[in-house]
């Protein structure tokens, strides 16, 4: 809960900035500074998941190709009874890090970044995806 209220903080802050700056061009500007406010909120909270991806490049994983990573969200889910989120590999050789976009409870996805160098152990890449999450 403190994590929506936060992010609720952040955006009206990031609005108000918005509109101050458009009301130094009279009421035209700040309503130009509104429209963008409004489109701006709205991208970020219903596509912010997928543009993390798209950066990232991430590939969708499936159970066959990482049976490993769905075993531990799938304990992890159930652990939390939340619905199991969609899986995606990062195709990077940067250090292993795991990031969870759960917007709503019906649209989550998990970002793994794994790497042949140093494969991450159960143990680790469980406190990696669980973490984020909450769990």
């Amino acid at each position: 809960m403190a994590n929506k209220f936060k992010t609720v903080l952040l955006l009206g802050l990031l609005t108000g900035i918005i509109l101050f700056i458009g009301s130094f061009w009279g009421r035209q500007g700040l309503t130009v500074a509104l429209i963008f406010s409004i489109a701006m909120n709205f991208i970020s909270y219903f596509f912010s998941d997928k543009i993390a991806l798209r950066m990232y490049r991430a590939q969708p994983v499936t159970r066959d190709e990482a049976p490993q990573l769905y075993r531990i969200m799938d304990f992890l889910c159930s652990r939390s009874d939340i619905p199991m989120p969609k899986l995606y590999i990062i195709p990077d050789d940067s250090p292993s890090s795991a990031h969870m976009f759960i917007m709503h409870p019906f649209s989550g996805r998990a970002l793994m970044n794994l790497f042949s160098t140093h494969p991450p152990t159960h143990k680790r890449i469980e406190r990696l995806l669980g973490h984020p999450a909450n769990f």
